[in-house]
């Protein structure tokens, strides 16, 4: 699972390094893939924010059907990553 999502994941920054349209960032296939791996890419996920904040927030609320992020966080990317970081700590997904 870790290798597929790191090819995936690769292959999702590579397109969309110089975009900056979120809907072209989330629709991308390779993004749209790593949503269907499903539960098990939830703590991979959180790891890649914690070692360098991206735009896997929308995957995440899509796989786990939360959002721990508040309107007041929206746009600011360190608190939204914050926000999700510390959820996952709750739930012992990551340290």
């Amino acid at each position: 699972m870790a290798e597929q999502f790191q090819t995936l994941a690769d292959k999702w920054r590579e397109f969309t390094r110089f975009r900056s349209s979120l809907t072209e960032i989330t629709d991308n296939p390779a993004y749209r893939a790593i949503i269907q791996l499903g539960d098990d890419v939830v703590p991979l996920l959180l790891r890649e924010l914690q070692r360098q904040p991206e735009p896997w927030f929308a995957a995440l609320r899509e796989i786990t059907g939360e959002d721990p992020v508040s309107p007041s966080q929206r746009g600011d990317m360190r608190a939204m990553t914050q926000s999700w970081l510390r959820w996952g700590r709750q739930r012992r997904l990551i340290r």
